[in-house]
């Protein structure tokens, strides 16, 4: 079984959705650490507060380092899931908007991974709440290029160069889109 790390900026709404194998500190404070650098370095501020659920994988490396750089950790009370209203509304956005795209694409539930990870995606890239512009705008200031967006599952092809076929070969592999890159 899959387990989905999500970390959410609250000013920004910008979201962080990574599949891993399962939650141990290192790995959470690997991702965090990369998150937190993509988000400083590209709005010019600093992480000053996390909040947590005090999940297991918050714990140890993960606390040691919050603590070295001055961050200040809130964890909240256990199984008090309302709490952090916008991270579990945020979760739950990415799980109805996961199935909705997996079973629209229909595609079979082992690609439910990559369906959670394009609904981040898309979620980036749209306004939330009272926000008029994009998570994606607030962080890269400028607008994403949705051009090439293409629905979930859809046949595509991929490009296969010459060195690597025959004369009688096409040139594109048919494959199924099933995401598009981070940023």
């Amino acid at each position: 079984t899959n387990i989905h790390l999500k970390m959410i900026d609250y000013k920004s709404n910008w979201l962080k959705f990574k599949t891993v194998k399962s939650l141990i500190a290192k790995e959470t404070l690997d991702t965090f650490m990369n998150y937190q650098a993509k988000l400083e370095r590209q709005t010019g501020k600093q992480v000053k507060r996390v909040r947590t659920d005090g999940g297991k994988e918050y714990m140890k490396e993960f606390l040691a380092y919050i603590d070295l750089s001055g961050i200040i950790k809130e964890k909240a009370v256990g199984y008090t899931h309302h709490h952090p209203a916008k991270a579990e509304r945020t979760n739950q956005t990415i799980l109805r908007n996961g199935k909705a795209i997996l079973k629209e694409s229909m595609l079979p539930a082992s690609f439910y991974n990559e369906a959670q990870q394009h609904a981040a995606y898309l979620f980036n890239r749209m306004p939330h709440g009272d926000n008029t512009i994009s998570p994606f705008e607030y962080i890269f200031k400028r607008k994403p290029d949705l051009s090439n967006l293409q629905p979930f599952g859809c046949i595509c092809f991929a490009f296969l160069p010459k060195e690597t076929i025959t004369k009688i070969d096409g040139n594109g592999l048919k494959c199924r889109l099933l995401g598009y890159g981070d940023d």
